[in-house]
Formats: C-alpha cells, structure tokens, sequence
C-alpha cells in the first residue's frame, strides 16, 4: 500500500496595518450629556470580544459602556457622561489586547450656553413661635432651605 504525502506552502496573508481609533461625538459637555463612541481599526481576530469604555478618573479606570467589537473591527455605542467634576478626562478602550485613546472635557453649568430659569419660588413663612415652660427640654429644628433668611430665636428669661 502507498502513501501519499502532501507539503503545503506557508500561507501569508498581508494585512495592512491600521491603527485603531476612537470618536467620541460630542467630545465635550456636562455630566449626564449623551455621547456616542465609534471604535475602528481593531483587530479582526477580536471579533466578538467585549469592548470597555472607561473613563480615567483619579487614576482609575471607570466603565461607562461596555459592547461588542464586530467582525469588521468596529463598534459603535452610546453613554452618559459620568457625574464627574468639570475638566479633561482620558478615555480608552481596550480590547483584545489593543488599546486606543482620546479625551472628553467635562463642562461646568457656567461653561454652557443654556439659559437660566427666570422662575422664582414663591415666598414661605416660618411656623409659629413655640413657647416651653421651665425645666422643658427643647429641640430646635428645621430645614433653612425651605425658609429663606428667616432666623431662629431663642429667649431664656426675656433675653436672648
């Protein structure tokens, strides 16, 4: 009985090289801002690997999105901007063992061209004075916020 031998050539295939990116559109805005990332140029032998989205924040990474890199290298996602004070932050992805940066500024309500509310509260009145009898135990309390201005007074034997 013969053998047959088969001897296969390496096979190559040329890949160019791309650098992966991301966009974040906008790339600006206050906490809570809706912001949509695309993700391009990764590798496609990560097709299907989970994509994180964190945010750098006092030298830790925070995950704001997470989703799937496609069999093109792709991924697109939306997030809410995290409660974070105003400035720069790095934001990257890393997935299959590759990683890809840019920034987002977190704006201040000063910063922004939004209008300021012209409506004010209508005024409150204080409850009425309580009177306690010697050797009563006396809690004052409240909540300033809901009395503007108004004060507390406190007489002990017609002195305050």
């Amino acid at each position: 009985m013969g053998s047959l031998i088969f001897q296969a050539s390496p096979l190559f295939i040329a890949l160019g090289q791309v650098t992966p990116s991301i966009r974040l559109i906008p790339n600006s805005g206050l906490p809570g801002t809706s912001v949509t990332v695309i993700g391009e140029g990764f590798p496609l032998i990560g097709a299907g690997s989970r994509v994180h989205i964190d945010f750098l924040y006092a030298n830790r990474p925070a995950t704001v999105a997470v989703t799937t890199l496609t069999s093109e290298g792709t991924f697109r996602t939306t997030f809410n901007v995290p409660d974070f004070p105003p400035g720069t932050y790095p934001v990257f992805v890393l997935t299959a063992g590759i990683r890809a940066d840019t920034e987002f500024t977190i704006t201040s309500v000063s910063n922004t061209t939004t209008s300021t509310p012209t409506h004010t509260a209508p005024p409150t009145t204080a409850p009425p004075a309580a009177v306690a009898l010697a050797a009563d135990a006396v809690l004052i309390a409240g909540v300033a916020a809901a009395v503007v201005g108004a004060a507390i007074a406190v007489i002990i034997l017609g002195r305050r």
